[in-house]
Order: structure tokens, then sequence, then C-alpha cells
């Protein structure tokens, strides 16, 4: 066992890692993760699967089932029109939506998602430019 004196001191990235090159960065290693993943939903370009929670209108809690949900979406401020695909149900008050590219080619989008029964679920998305 080293001493102070004849150690390399163990901070930050000198720590050893297992499974890693000598000389690897954890600092490098996050940097090239976050490189490969979008950091927002990107602007004009279909995203599948998009879910969404909805509540009962009579507790404002519990997960409402069984509802017929319009969908629709302001592009930058402007006024709300139709999503172009339907709402489907997953189960247990949560649903989902395949959004269109043309649902996002907005730098800010305002989803709003309304069922009788049900409280209407508004979402703000930022984009991320193509």
């Amino acid at each position: 066992v080293g001493t102070a004196a004849t150690s390399t001191a163990q901070t930050g990235d000198s720590f050893a890692r297992l499974g890693s090159p000598a000389g690897a960065s954890i600092a490098a290693d996050i940097a090239a993760v976050q490189a490969d993943l979008p950091q927002r939903i990107t602007k004009n370009t279909a995203l599948s699967a998009f879910p969404f929670f909805m509540v009962s209108s009579s507790d404002h809690v519990t997960g409402a089932t069984g509802l017929t949900v319009t969908a629709t979406r302001s592009l930058d401020g402007g006024s709300f029109g139709s999503c172009t695909n339907s709402v489907s149900e997953i189960g247990n008050g949560w649903y989902k939506i395949d959004l269109a590219a043309g649902d996002l080619n907005g730098n800010t989008v305002a989803l709003k998602f309304t069922a009788t029964g049900a409280d209407a679920r508004m979402i703000t998305v930022i984009t991320e430019p193509t």
C-alpha cells in the first residue's frame, strides 16, 4: 500500500473504471451519450405513440378510461387545429397519439386533449430544429 507521498490521489476522472480504456474520461463519455440523444422533440418530424394521461372530471385524480379523446394543436401561437391522427387508449387513464410531422412543425407546439367526462390535458412542447 502506498503512502500519500507515493500514490496518485484518486479524484474526479482519475478513478479507475471497469471495462473502460486507459485514460478514458467520464466527462467525455457523458458528452458522447448526450450528443447522440435529441434534447427535445424534433421539429417537423413525426413522433409515434406520444403518451399522455387523462383524469376524470369528477375527482380530477382518477385515470379516465373509455374516452373518445379529441386532439388539437397550435403551432407557434396560431389557432388550434385538429391533429392529423386519432387518439387510442393504452389503459388505466393513459392514451397515445401518433403525432404527424405537420403536428410538430413549429418552434413551440401546444397540444390540447379533451373528452367528455375528463379534465382537458394541455401540454407544451418546445421542438429541436431539424
